[in-house]
C-alpha cells in the first residue's frame, strides 16, 4: 500500500515536471523554467514508468483483496465500503 502511494507521488510529480518543460504550464512551470530544465526525455521516461508500475500494483492489489476474500470466505470490499467486518467466530 505504502509502495502505491509512493508511486502514485512519483507520477503526479513527474507529470508536473513534465508539463511545465513541455507547456511551460503547470503549478511547477516556474521552478522548472529557473532550474534551466529544457530537456524533458528524462521526466516523461520516469513518469511513463511509474505510471504503468502504478497501473501493476493496482492489479496486485486488487487480486490480492479477491484471493484474501476467497480464502477467508469474508466479503473484504463490503468491509471496505461499510467500514463493518463480519465477527469472528
Amino acid at each position: 500500500m505504502v509502495l502505491l502511494l509512493l508511486s502514485l507521488t512519483i507520477v503526479a510529480c513527474s507529470g508536473m515536471i513534465t508539463l511545465g518543460i513541455e507547456e511551460h504550464a503547470g503549478p511547477l512551470a516556474g521552478w522548472v523554467q529557473s532550474m534551466g530544465w529544457h530537456d524533458d526525455d528524462v521526466a516523461e521516461e520516469i513518469h511513463e514508468f511509474f505510471a504503468n508500475f502504478t497501473l501493476l500494483l493496482v492489479f496486485v492489489h486488487i487480486s490480492g483483496v479477491i484471493i484474501e476474500s476467497l480464502l477467508h470466505r469474508d466479503n473484504l470490499i463490503k468491509a471496505m465500503i461499510t467500514g463493518r467486518k463480519r465477527p469472528q467466530s
